[in-house]
């Protein structure tokens, strides 16, 4: 969970950082396409929440030992990777709001614990009831948090790929929802003229 806070939070935070800072008329003046500007920032964020999940691992296995020997770790390395390249795209979703709100921590802390509570992270998404188990398996994490129980177990790469590929289909389902979501939400803050206040 620790790649998904990183990514998740600083791709949702964008566009809250540039209105806080005055940039974000710049940005909206500039002529290159908004959406794309913010999208661009997103590597920064793969990188760094899988780089904060890797730290996490390793202080992990040597606060509590725990031992790897028998994961399969460039499989637990591939989970984290797509789980946070899931997470940003749905973080840019969701902060795609920053263009008319002033403040998107709201939204971001609902989402952050509503994954911890449906992505399966502190229990099987199995034991969630029916509706909500539905509602998992359309929200980032799911995959990439299945696909890190089971190559941790030592789950092969046969195993690992479906989930990794559900994983990564729907981060571009979230990034395809943010491209529109972001469009209709800059029409609207240009017509409201929302770009300024803070």
């Amino acid at each position: 969970m620790s790649c998904h806070t990183s990514a998740f939070f600083g791709m949702g935070t964008v566009l809250r950082t540039e209105r806080f800072f005055g940039t974000l008329p710049l940005i909206v003046a500039s002529p290159t396409s908004r959406f794309f500007i913010c999208a661009g920032r997103r590597l920064f964020y793969v990188l760094d929440g899988w780089l904060t999940a890797l730290v996490a691992l390793l202080a992990g296995s040597l606060a509590f030992g725990l031992s790897f020997s028998h994961a399969n770790l460039i499989g637990l390395l591939a989970c984290g990777l797509a789980g946070t390249a899931s997470a940003t795209c749905c973080g840019l979703f969701l902060g795609a709001y920053g263009l008319k709100a002033t403040d998107v921590n709201l939204i971001m802390n609902l989402a952050t614990y509503s994954l911890l509570v449906l992505a399966g992270v502190n229990f099987p998404v199995e034991s969630l009831p029916g509706p909500l188990q539905a509602v998992s398996r359309a929200l980032p994490l799911t995959r990439a948090v299945a696909g890190a129980r089971l190559a941790y177990a030592g789950g092969s790469w046969v195993e690992l790929a479906p989930l990794l590929a559900m994983e990564l289909a729907t981060g571009a389902a979230y990034l395809a929802l943010g491209y529109v979501w972001f469009r209709i939400l800059e029409r609207r803050a240009r017509h409201e003229g929302a770009f300024d206040f803070y």
